[in-house]
């Protein structure tokens, strides 16, 4: 890879972690996946993670690294607000530890926020402010204003996992409250619902396939849970007045989910909000919390270098 020194950037799942290494200033050089499990613990999982970055950078050394975590990142502590699917990890200053780790700066987003840059930015001409979600076995949502994520007053803007919507009732979420979107919408909840109905999955790997084979009852479950998170985003774009919305993850490549979202945006938000809106596929597909990371190692290294 030459003798430049690169960017190190972790995406973390909850059973695995995709790794990049990109240029400073440039774009990714290379990708790999390995296996992880974040019930390990910040100290496992942060030491095991930096010797992949490492051996994938291949002897070339980092200017800097970033972490794309899945939970809320605070401010200031750069660690994870509220980790209900990270247990263990709260109250850790994970970019400290992860700096005594890799030995160089790093920075430390949301994955849904990294995802939303990395997005916002993969298109030209580009838009003003734009949303970019999230659906996987959990949803998030990332927002992007003039270039730059909107955190709001304590960094945890664009949880509309944790909207509570009628048709969740009673159902507690992993939040500790009852009726989230999460519940009714997510890849988590479509496994739930369809072994509630006798079928055999167990992710939401086996939910994908099941609606890519037709299956009647994943294909009404998919577009249903598209309707509710529909519901949520009408609320969004009359608030919000996006110029787009970009829908990425593992549920946004079924098309029953997507129509389902895109009927209910347009037929439930103001005319005036949805007549220039463009709603579309995400571009980056797994790389887009590692490029939205890269863009922010790379702001951060730049206000250093002019402290």
């Amino acid at each position: 890879m030459g003798n430049t020194a690169l960017l190190g950037m972790i995406d973390l799942g909850g059973a695995h972690a995709r790794l990049g290494i990109a240029r400073r200033g440039g774009g990714l050089t290379a990708t790999t996946e390995i296996p992880i499990s974040l019930g390990d613990g910040a100290d496992r999982v942060l030491t095991q993670t930096a010797h992949a970055l490492r051996k994938l950078a291949d002897g070339t050394p980092l200017a800097g690294a970033g972490i794309a975590l899945p939970g809320p990142v605070g401010i200031p502590n750069r660690g994870v607000s509220s980790p209900s699917r990270m247990p263990g990890w709260g109250g850790v200053d994970i970019a400290a530890l992860f700096e005594a780790e890799i030995g160089v700066p790093v920075v430390v987003e949301n994955d849904a926020n990294a995802m939303a840059l990395g997005e916002h930015f993969a298109r030209s001409p580009r838009a003003t402010n734009s949303v970019t979600i999230k659906a996987g076995t959990a949803i998030g949502a990332g927002i992007v204003i003039d270039g730059h994520i909107f955190r709001g007053a304590i960094g945890t803007a664009g949880e509309i996992t944790h909207t509570r919507v009628e048709a969740a009732g009673a159902l507690m979420c992993s939040c500790g409250n009852r009726g989230c979107l999460e519940t009714v919408s997510s890849g988590a909840a479509l496994v739930r619902l369809l072994r509630e109905k006798g079928l055999d999955v167990s992710s939401t790997a086996d939910v994908l396939t099941l609606v890519r084979n037709a299956d009647p009852e994943a294909t009404a479950l998919a577009h249903t849970a598209g309707q509710h998170l529909g519901e949520v985003m009408c609320a969004v774009v009359n608030f919000f007045n996006p110029d787009a919305i970009y829908l990425g993850g593992a549920l946004s490549t079924l098309e029953p989910f997507v129509s389902a979202i895109r009927s209910q945006i347009y037929e439930g938000a103001h005319p005036l909000m949805t007549r220039d809106l463009d709603i579309s596929p995400a571009l980056l597909g797994a790389d887009a919390s590692l490029v939205g990371t890269s863009r922010e190692i790379n702001e951060s290294l730049a206000r250093e270098s002019t402290d």
